[in-house]
């Protein structure tokens, strides 16, 4: 089936400035389940991005492309370390672990809604750990409190209880029409 254009050209050739939250729903809805699909049949996108979201000409179709970088998984495997578009990646990723799962699509998925809905990157660091910053300063820097978190974070080898350390933002902050 022939696509119009990409999720990327559609927001930069937005006339009037914003997407109108029923087609932001709409399109959420879409890509949720497509990736969905793909992971309950064991597949990781591990690329997902605006570029790679194709869209109808009414633009109220969406489709999932460029499988690339795409690999299928099982709970025991390690995937290798470079995945996915940078402005994308999961923390645990930028992080260091091998032990990632459909939760770097979830993250990749959060991104691009809210691009949808501020028409520019939610994130957008010029390197991992430039990106790793960003992240804290939006979500709160990870804590060591705890047994369950502080186990988690030895599992992440470029972790540093030395990194700097920020609050959570109310996503409202960034995202006004999230209220």
């Amino acid at each position: 089936e022939r696509m119009h254009v990409d999720m990327a050209k559609m927001l930069k050739n937005l006339a009037d400035g914003h997407v109108p939250v029923p087609q932001i729903q709409n399109l959420t809805r879409q890509l949720c389940c497509a990736v969905s699909y793909c992971h309950r049949n064991l597949i990781l996108h591990r690329d997902l991005k605006p570029p790679n979201i194709m869209l109808d000409e009414k633009l109220e179709t969406l489709k999932v492309s460029d499988f690339g970088m795409a690999r299928p998984f099982t709970r025991r495997d390690s995937s290798p370390l470079v995945v996915v578009t940078l402005w994308y990646r999961a923390p645990e990723i930028l992080l260091g672990t091998k032990d990632y799962d459909e939760g770097a699509d979830n993250w990749s998925i959060g991104c691009i809604v809210a691009e949808l809905h501020r028409k520019v990157p939610l994130l957008r660091g010029d390197s991992d750990f430039g990106q790793l910053i960003e992240i804290f300063k939006l979500r709160g820097s990870p804590e060591g409190k705890g047994m369950d978190n502080a186990a988690c974070l030895k599992k992440l080898p470029e972790y540093s209880m030395e990194y700097p350390k920020w609050s959570k933002q109310p996503l409202t902050d960034v995202l006004p029409l999230w209220t």
